[in-house]
């Protein structure tokens, strides 16, 4: 049992994220020589209180502190604030940069770029600057650019626009979190593309061992759908993958396990935990190794599917983790947990604000407070398969109770049956990495087993596609009639505390409070429902030279679209429509009095 006064790193977290919120979201001017005396102060009062003692001080002083220090983090963390960025000197019209490749995206027409910017050529001067570029490039036949590549261009540079439409995904947001404000389009006339020299030996050597295991697990998985589904479960690679397995999938709510993420991450530290745990803890050199072990493992498994930022940002969470756990029996997990995202955010506070870093950290939390309350409902100590099973599926229940209702709250989307997707899911990633690497390993020493574990994955992946293909047939995504709001979301919240509290700390609720949370919920969700049948309203849409519309009239909703506009004549066909539709609107009311 753990209280908040064992988890310290809580309250700073919490008042680091407050700092981080004034400096995104307030307009406040930003200047290095306040911070600067404003920090000097906040030092010396810390050595005042150090010396003094003084309880009531600090606990004035130290909020200010990690306050200020996330909102100064937050705004050196965004590049547009630098001396040297590169939009800082841009003028209208086309610019010459240098840019180096740092991360390279397939998309459906092409390749999205991004890159650091080294140098500009403006008003025959050079600037050396700093930031990034994103850039589009549209696949031909030219050579494929990959990471460390330079790029010579001359294109006009245009700020991501935003999305005016509240409903949609906004591009400008996403990269502004990544810390990427400007755009361009490439193509061979404006770019000259120079391939970057030899590989580092380090990113050849785990590309190399990722070309390795995949054509092991090619050789050894039967069945080519099923060798495809090993390596985009294992190495995150899904190029080849049947468009039918993705659809599968992704109905279902598991196309997650699909691509590498912090789960895959967590799967690898347990199975190694599980590996080196003969080792034992009584002696200090054999637990020392057994960490080192287990970092190694985690780190190469990261480098080997490609570093990505997510995943990266797993391992040094996980790693923290493994480390606070193995070194002290008792330590406070929610506080390694706390203390690791405070350091991530130190690092980029911009991550705040990323999805993958919400999600990843409430899963997180989530495994932390259920897993085991969910684990101790059903004792299954005596029997050891159903006990391993069992303890895969509190994982898998844990991780989605405090994250589902946000993946609600934000997608608008989510499969009714996840709870059962979800059992079959970690389960599945569970051995398709285990069994994956299982058998690239014996396939160096014992070949005739090898050949069997491969077989044995193959039939776990048939069985589980065969599930998910018939709960994909049966099952509806409940996000499709339900929107949730704050207010929902923070009532849901506090019915999975008070769950909490229940489980685990074996606190007497009154279950009045639970029903009464329920029926608010509800209420509010039918107030919303009766509220937008009594609403008229006109949407306008308007993307890639197409018109579209909606018209909400009488609770039910007409969409309409009108295909190929310009954007003169999509002006002028929006101030048609409005007035055909204000028309109609009009004479509704008139006939309703």
């Amino acid at each position: 049992m753990f209280r908040f006064e064992n988890i310290p790193f809580l309250k700073i977290v919490f008042y680091f994220i407050i700092g981080i919120l004034i400096g995104e979201f307030l307009n406040i001017h930003f200047s290095y020589w306040y911070f600067i005396v404003f920090s000097s102060i906040i030092f010396i009062s810390l050595i005042v209180i150090y010396y003094s003692k003084n309880i009531l001080l600090a606990n004035i002083i130290l909020p200010l502190a990690l306050i200020s220090c996330g909102f100064a983090l937050l705004r050196l963390s965004d590049e547009r604030n630098k001396s040297d960025y590169f939009g800082n000197i841009l003028h209208r019209g086309t610019s010459e940069l240098n840019v180096i490749i740092s991360e390279v995206n397939k998309t459906k027409t092409g390749f999205s770029l991004i890159s650091k910017v080294n140098s500009v050529f403006q008003d025959s001067s050079k600037y050396k600057v700093s930031g990034n570029l994103l850039i589009f490039l549209r696949e031909s036949g030219s050579e494929i650019p990959s990471i460390g590549d330079t790029i010579f261009l001359n294109a006009k540079l245009t700020k991501i626009p935003h999305s005016f439409n509240p409903m949609t995904f906004d591009l400008s947001n996403y990269y502004h979190y990544k810390n990427i404000h400007y755009q361009c389009f490439l193509n061979d006339e404006n770019s000259v593309l120079i391939k970057g020299d030899e590989e580092f030996f380090i990113k050849k050597f785990f590309k190399k061992q990722n070309n390795y295991i995949r054509s092991k697990l090619k050789k050894l998985v039967p069945g080519e759908s099923n060798s495809n589904l090993a390596i985009s479960i294992i190495l995150g690679d899904r190029k080849e993958l049947d468009k039918e397995i993705q659809f599968a999938f992704a109905n279902t709510g598991i196309s997650h396990i699909l691509t590498v993420s912090g789960m895959h991450v967590g799967i690898v530290a347990l199975l190694l935990n599980f590996i080196f745990s003969f080792f034992g803890n009584s002696k200090v050199i054999l637990k020392i190794l057994k960490i080192a072990f287990i970092l190694v493992g985690i780190w190469y498994y990261a480098f080997l599917t490609g570093n990505q930022p997510a995943v990266m940002r797993a391992s040094i969470m996980i790693s923290i983790i493994i480390v606070g756990i193995n070194i002290r029996k008792n330590i406070n997990s929610l506080n390694i947990l706390f203390a690791s995202a405070f350091l991530l955010l130190v690092f980029n506070s911009l991550q705040l604000f990323q999805l993958s870093f919400i999600l990843s950290y409430t899963a997180m939390l989530s495994i932390l407070m259920f897993y085991k309350p969910i684990y101790e409902l059903i004792d299954t100590t005596k029997m050891r398969t159903l006990n391993w099973l069992w303890q895969l599926m509190s994982l898998a229940l844990a991780a989605q109770l405090l994250m589902y209702p946000l993946v609600i709250f934000i997608f608008h989307n989510g499969p009714v049956f996840f709870l059962v997707t979800t059992l079959i899911a970690t389960p599945l990633a569970f051995l398709a990495l285990g069994l994956g690497f299982l058998t690239v390993i014996l396939d160096s020493f014992f070949h005739t087993l090898a050949v069997l574990t491969g077989k044995l994955l193959s039939f776990v992946f048939d069985i589980s596609i065969a599930v998910i293909n018939y709960i994909d047939s049966i099952s509806i995504n409940i996000g499709e009639f339900i929107y949730l709001n704050i207010l929902d979301i923070l009532l849901i919240y506090i019915l999975l505390w008070i769950s909490y509290l229940i489980l685990y700390r074996k606190k007497k609720i009154n279950y009045s409070v639970i029903a009464f949370l329920i029926v608010v919920i509800f209420i509010n969700q039918s107030f919303r429902i009766y509220k937008n049948k009594k609403h008229d309203e006109i949407v306008f849409y308007y993307s890639k030279n197409n018109l579209v519309y909606d018209i909400f009239l009488n609770g039910g909703a007409i969409l309409m679209r009108i295909y190929h506009f310009t954007e003169e004549e999509a002006i002028f066909a929006i101030e048609i429509i409005e007035f055909i539709s204000l028309t109609i609107i009009l004479l509704r009311l008139i006939h309703q009095r």
